[in-house]
């Protein structure tokens, strides 16, 4: 490419992937596969930190651009599970907040998300079961924290659930929050995954 290297072409896709992302606009990652002729391991980790999602060596085999094919696809549909469970802007616009030799920034929070939710995610069951007024009250303060830390990593889906719940005890309706009390912690089950497998990317 006369006019821009592979690395310059990796950075400008990623640069307005970054940029949907501060608009709040859809986020869509490209997959991009490098291709060189050199084969050292320190080149093939050069183009993982330029944000290159594979890599095969030049001249190009078929098998090795299919099998390439083949990780980018279900490296996609991968994508597609967690962004059902963690909104992807959310993300990237957390990540925009990396600044160099500090860790990513999605990692402290989702950390303290996957320490503290399931222990209040049980304190709110327990209350609802318990049906009394002090007892949907603390249903009331355990909704809330795990509403907010969800909410704030993108984790819509179990967000509004710990809303809906919050709002029937505040409107003292036991009958109707108990049958969303499991739901909760299947939501924060799907959500502690898709986590776990955004902070290995």
């Amino acid at each position: 490419m006369p006019e821009i290297s592979g690395y310059g072409a990796d950075f400008s896709v990623r640069q307005a992937e970054r940029s949907a992302a501060g608009r709040q606009s859809l986020v869509r990652h490209i997959y991009i596969i490098a291709i060189t002729a050199n084969a050292e391991a320190d080149n093939r980790s050069k183009c993982g930190q330029a944000g290159m999602d594979d890599y095969i060596n030049r001249p190009v085999e078929l098998s090795e651009l299919e099998a390439a094919i083949h990780r980018g696809l279900a490296d996609c549909a991968a994508r597609k599970a967690i962004e059902e469970v963690l909104d992807p802007i959310v993300i990237a616009r957390l990540r925009q907040l990396r600044t160099p030799g500090r860790s990513d920034p999605v990692i402290e929070p989702a950390d303290l998300f996957l320490e503290e939710a399931p222990a209040q995610l049980e304190v709110m069951e327990l209350a609802i079961e318990e049906d009394g007024c002090t007892s949907l009250s603390r249903a009331i303060s355990a909704a809330t924290s795990p509403k907010g830390s969800s909410g704030n990593l993108g984790g819509r889906n179990l967000a509004a659930l710990c809303d809906e719940i919050e709002q029937a005890a505040k409107n003292w309706s036991p009958e109707e929050a108990m049958p969303l009390v499991q739901r909760p912690r299947q939501g924060a089950d799907r959500l502690r995954g898709a986590l776990e497998k955004v902070m290995r990317r």
